[in-house]
């Protein structure tokens, strides 16, 4: 059994496949050898990576989806926050107005004696008297007004009458209802 060439070592291998790993261990270093059972390793850890990848890939649609509806709820909560500021606004605006009419005298003390706040059926009264005076323009914006008072001026004791518009922040439209 004497070998001539590589056929015969093949031919020998083929017959006596036992010799193969013998032949592996002293042809190959050690790495060389480890690389099928690193390769086997790295196959497994490969196949628990796409596991977990595929979880998390999951997890992070339902994350996403989380946000979405997250993002609606505070939509539908931003837009319930203005409303709820709106009304209290409203309400602040009406409790001021009531503060005004209800302390009249004490806002305006230092203009007028003798302060007495108008019913509004008593300044549709009046606004009905000088119907020929005034223009509907005129009567509607007096109608507006917040506070209609009567009273004498400290300067020359004159009776006057004074429209109020009370606001607890003052936004152009209130500066233009004023002025008219």
């Amino acid at each position: 059994m004497a070998i001539q060439d590589i056929d015969d070592l093949i031919k020998q291998l083929r017959q006596h496949p036992e010799w193969r790993d013998a032949l592996r261990r002293e042809i190959f270093t050690d790495e060389l050898l480890a690389l099928p059972q690193i390769v086997r390793e790295l196959a497994e850890a490969q196949k628990r990576t796409e596991v977990r990848l595929e979880s998390l890939t999951a997890r992070v649609e339902e994350l996403a989806e989380a946000q979405r509806q997250t993002l609606i709820q505070v939509s539908k909560l931003a837009a319930a926050q203005g409303r709820t500021e709106d009304r209290v606004g409203s309400i602040d605006g009406r409790l001021l107005e009531r503060d005004y009419f209800d302390r009249a005298y004490a806002y305006f003390d230092d203009t007028l004696r003798k302060i007495r706040v108008l019913s509004w059926s008593e300044v549709a009264d009046l606004l009905d008297q000088a119907e020929e005076r005034i223009s509907r323009k005129e009567r509607k914006q007096v109608m507006e007004a917040d506070l209609i008072l009567r009273g004498r001026r400290l300067a020359d004791k004159a009776e006057t009458y004074l429209l109020g518009e009370v606001s607890v922040g003052i936004g152009l439209e209130d500066v233009h209802r004023a002025a008219q």
